[in-house]
């Protein structure tokens, strides 16, 4: 990476890349038109100041607005592969590995079949382990 700022930028590309999903999963179905990559650029660009103090917001925006590489689901003007500069797109690559270890989380049990408004979503705190303190030897 470049700079300290574009290593920022994709460290929050990686955590923001998917909350697009929280806004479609809104029962007004005015939010069904749009892609939850759409909505997760529309997120940064709302926040944009604040993301600014750290990141780069316009490539940040771009980041998770392309964070898939191939899929049916999805415009070619959504993947990764719609992006004309091949270092955005390299970095956009590295978003779109996130969004793939992000789904293994799910686990074997996961409904990968299944509309993504059916299935549950898995909260990243059942993957936090505090251990129990162990007494002090004196």
């Amino acid at each position: 990476m470049e700079n300290k700022q574009e290593y920022y930028t994709v460290v929050l590309a990686a955590l923001l890349h998917d909350n697009g999903k929280l806004w479609q999963r809104a029962t007004s179905p005015l939010l069904d038109r749009k892609q939850h990559p759409e909505f997760s650029a529309e997120f940064v660009s709302a926040f944009s100041a604040l993301f600014s103090r750290a990141a780069d917001s316009e490539l940040l925006k771009m980041l998770v607005q392309h964070h898939h590489e191939s899929s049916k689901s999805f415009p070619s003007s959504l993947l990764v592969a719609g992006i004309p500069d091949p270092h955005a797109r390299a970095l956009a690559t590295i978003v779109s590995q996130a969004d793939h270890f992000s789904a293994s989380e799910r686990g074997e049990a996961a409904e990968y079949g299944q509309p993504f408004k059916l299935t549950p979503m898995a909260s990243v705190m059942e993957q936090v382990r505090i251990p129990k303190e162990t007494p002090e030897k004196e």
